[in-house]
């Protein structure tokens, strides 16, 4: 509440959005109604962000007290996109550790072209904003330190090795 009461004093309550329901799937609909339908009845002018694996069909967006999109970029579709600006929506897109070839992303390990493909890609498809996850993939295993910038960009610790996964 004194958050958006802050940003209500300066006119900035429309430019928020609370971002939640990171990667799920329609099991997560009920909870995410009854959340975001809170959240809009409280703060209508707030906006609802989200990376859940909804399609952009308006029906649902509404039914979801959803304003906001973020699929991963091999899902975002440009003609539904358009639909949903239209109606008043905004769809982003974003990278993390997928989406791999042929898709572009900023992984090491990937063509450093990409680094500046995905950004045309973007202005070509509208995109109204973009989401990256992932800078330090925290949970590795010895990636419990922040970067310490005085120290430069070499790390002692690795960004694509350890935990569950071994990428």
């Amino acid at each position: 509440e004194p958050f958006v009461d802050e940003l209500r004093k300066y006119s900035l309550a429309d430019m928020a959005y609370i971002y939640t329901f990171d990667e799920r799937g329609s099991e997560f609909r009920p909870v995410m109604r009854e959340y975001f339908g809170l959240v809009k009845e409280r703060y209508p002018e707030v906006h609802t962000l989200t990376t859940s694996y909804i399609p952009p069909d308006l029906d649902l967006l509404r039914d979801l007290h959803v304003d906001w999109i973020c699929p991963l970029t091999p899902a975002y579709q440009y003609d539904a996109a358009e639909r949903c600006r239209a109606a008043g929506h905004e769809v982003w897109s974003y990278i993390a550790l997928d989406p791999r070839y042929p898709y572009a992303n900023w992984l090491c390990d990937h063509p450093l072209v990409e680094a500046r493909v995905i950004w045309w890609q973007a202005f070509q498809q509208k995109m109204d904003g973009f989401l990256y996850w992932g800078l330090n993939i925290w949970n590795l295993p010895h990636n419990d330190r922040p970067i310490d910038p005085a120290q430069g960009p070499l790390l002692d610790w690795s960004i694509t090795t350890g935990g569950e996964c071994n990428w």
